[in-house]
């Protein structure tokens, strides 16, 4: 008995009956998984927006944004074709914590940062 739950339900005369049914897959239960310790509130990182295809335009920085969501709030890195981005003279991120956006920011681009952006 217990690897079951208890449901509540009302019969047709209006009396409240409990029985057993067993419990979803633990796969499906963590999909909508919020844990919850005294105050905080625990939600798994999720994409929001993934990453668009951005154009490089001579002269002009190139902006990629990605919506994140998830408490604590999810770090974020940026890489380019597989590799970690640190060169902060070149790229600069900017995130707005509450709606979860965060950019890249690519300075004075040029033909070499051609390649494939991701956030995770």
């Amino acid at each position: 008995m217990e690897n079951f739950f208890t449901e509540s339900v009302v019969n047709h005369q209006n009396k409240l009956l409990k029985k057993l049914v067993e419990p979803p897959p633990l796969e499906e239960l963590k999909k909508h998984l919020d844990v919850a310790v005294g105050d905080m509130v625990y939600l798994p990182p999720r994409f929001v927006n993934k990453v668009r295809n951005a154009y490089l335009v001579e002269g002009e920085d190139v902006q990629f944004t990605c919506t994140v969501e998830g408490a604590p709030r999810p770090q974020i890195r940026w890489y380019k074709d597989g590799v970690l981005l640190k060169d902060t003279s070149k790229y600069q991120t900017f995130s707005e914590p509450r709606s979860g956006i965060t950019v890249l920011v690519v300075k004075n681009p040029s033909n070499e940062d051609m390649g494939h952006y991701e956030c995770e």
